[in-house]
């Protein structure tokens, strides 16, 4: 695809297709901050972390809910304790050996989970809701998928979801 073809694609969208597209792009952009003076570890955990927020935004846009700004979110209160929980939800993930793309998908996966929980239980659903309880994401995996991540078949579930999003 080249750039032409590319933006007479990105004309005929409708403006949520737009907005969408924005804050997917705004996502991959905040994966790389470009400054060579900063730890690689610690860089990839920002990124992480950002990635963690957008995903979280991303899925109440979707949903048609609250959903705020990266930014905002990091700029919450709450912030730093969400960095901590977010960390273990990571943790888990690399128990199950999967790569950062799988872990990914897997996240958001754990984040459709993690609403329609909250919903269920009558809980009020927005950003800083989702912030909150994401330390819940691997228990609500093991509850809907039990004994997936032990076994290994967690990488089975994120390349079927895969395959569905492209298909």
């Amino acid at each position: 695809m080249n750039y032409d073809s590319i933006s007479k694609a990105i004309k005929k969208l409708n403006p949520s297709e737009l907005a969408r597209l924005r804050s997917e792009i705004t996502a991959l952009l905040s994966l790389r901050s470009g400054r060579a003076d900063h730890d690689a570890h610690e860089e990839e955990n920002v990124s992480d972390t950002r990635f963690g927020l957008w995903a979280i935004c991303d899925m109440l846009q979707r949903n048609g809910l609250e959903y705020g700004s990266v930014a905002m979110l990091q700029r919450h209160r709450d912030f730093a304790q969400f960095k901590i929980q977010y960390e273990g939800v990571n943790k888990f993930f690399g128990k199950a050996k999967l790569d950062k793309v799988q872990r990914r998908s897997l996240y958001q996966i754990g984040l459709k989970l993690l609403y329609e929980n909250l919903v269920e239980m009558g809980i009020p659903v927005s950003a800083v809701t989702m912030m909150h309880h994401i330390y819940r994401v691997p228990s609500l995996i093991n509850q809907q998928l039990p004994g997936y991540a032990q076994s290994g078949l967690l990488k089975l579930v994120v390349a079927q979801r895969d395959k569905a999003e492209v298909g």
